[in-house]
């Protein structure tokens, strides 16, 4: 056998073994096909390349999104390996947000991760934004950190349902912060019955990429796509084209500081 029809083949096979893993996750997880070949990109939820490069803030720059400010060392917590921190995860989630309510009626409203701390430390009733007329918006978003692991609330308004897209799931982690969000909304007058959603996120396996799960499983959700397309092996070109995303953002207001 000459070497092309060697390299014919090794193709072949890998193009069968591709396909028969699509097909096997697809079953497994019931994913649409349509949705799994999304899986196989650098980032599912876009066409965008993410591994250009990009320039990254000088020291004494300082940059704005939405009530977000970013300073250099924010943004470096998108490199490999690195913990990403709440400035970060706000920011990227008011790009998605506002990207959202740009072409949906129902918007996305985008809740402060510190308020799950204050549930956790039982002050539930004094920071029930009153003001905000979460029952009117499609989607809800509160990214939470608890003991130093991130992960990502969920609640459909229109459907009264309730999500935990935890990267290490954990049952009484998801009942509890669940519990807390049916606390929240009581104390706000909503008299409904929440339910548990079925909405739920792939496993992480290394111990850094918390904070990017919630940022992939958010923009997943926002498009309209399941969470379940976005893996591990994603998370190296998300942290790129998140990094990119944030510096091209258009309500990226830059500024130096002397």
């Amino acid at each position: 056998m000459t070497a092309d029809v060697d390299m014919e083949l090794v193709n072949t096979l890998d193009a069968f073994m591709l396909a028969s893993a699509i097909l096997t996750i697809s079953f497994h997880d019931n994913i649409s096909i349509d949705d799994m070949l999304k899986t196989i990109q650098n980032v599912p939820t876009s066409a965008l390349p993410a591994d250009s490069p990009c320039k990254v803030l000088k020291t004494s720059t300082k940059m704005t999104i939405g009530n977000t400010t970013l300073e250099r060392r924010d943004l470096c917590t998108l490199y490999p390996d690195k913990w990403l921190n709440d400035q970060v995860i706000h920011a990227y989630l008011g790009i998605l947000k506002s990207d959202f309510n740009s072409v949906h009626h129902k918007g996305c409203y985008v809740l402060p991760c510190f308020l799950a701390t204050k549930w956790e430390a039982g002050e539930c009733n004094a920071w029930l934004y009153p003001k905000v007329p979460l029952e009117t918006y499609q989607t809800v978003l509160l990214p939470v950190c608890h003991q130093h692991h991130w992960f990502l609330l969920v609640a459909s308004m229109e459907t009264a349902t309730i999500s935990v897209l935890d990267s290490l799931p954990y049952a009484g982690r998801t009942q509890r912060f669940s519990n807390h969000w049916r606390h929240f909304m009581s104390a706000r007058g909503d008299k409904r019955t929440w339910q548990t959603g079925e909405v739920t996120s792939n496993k992480q396996t290394d111990g850094n990429s918390c904070g990017v799960f919630v940022l992939m499983n958010a923009e997943a959700i926002m498009e309209a796509t399941t969470p379940l397309i976005m893996r591990q092996c994603h998370v190296g070109f998300f942290r790129k084209y998140a990094l990119k995303k944030l510096l091209q953002s258009p309500s990226g207001a830059k500024k130096n500081i002397l």
